[in-house]
């Protein structure tokens, strides 16, 4: 990664995407502990976010991904078993708050978040993204 990882050095804007169906699977890598993805998810996003190579960047684009898995897991799936601290039950768009909420914490001050609740099918991503980047654009100047 440091090979090339300084092309992105004058990046004034990241967009990350955020797989909502991951709440609740975990992995277990080399180190043989057992890791959450959504939480393995939150620390790349901060080391991104933090990383001296993205100093530049003012823009962040959080795509929150696959909206209707998540909808439809959280029934059989409570976010609660997952994540202790979030106590608001099985809605949507409560939960959908939540893992906003816990990536936008990460977010140092001073850059701006756009996010956005996605589908793969959803043709309005696009646009999203297409007003965040002229959004971002046009504040920079």
């Amino acid at each position: 990664m440091k090979k090339w990882i300084h092309s992105f050095e004058d990046a004034t804007a990241i967009i990350y995407v955020v797989d909502l169906d991951t709440y609740d699977m975990v992995d277990t890598p080399a180190t043989g502990k057992t890791v959450n993805r959504m939480e393995e998810s939150l620390l790349l996003f901060k080391s991104v976010i933090t990383s001296q190579w993205f100093h530049k960047v003012m823009t962040v684009i959080l795509l929150l991904a696959n909206r209707s898995e998540f909808a439809r897991k959280l029934p059989v799936s409570p976010l609660s078993n997952h994540f202790p601290h979030y106590t608001d039950g099985n809605d949507i768009s409560k939960a959908s708050r939540y893992i906003l909420r816990r990536y936008s914490d990460i977010v140092p001050t001073g850059k701006f978040l756009y996010a956005h609740l996605v589908d793969s099918d959803n043709g309005s991503t696009l646009r999203f993204i297409d007003a965040s980047v002229g959004q971002s654009i046009v504040s920079e100047r």
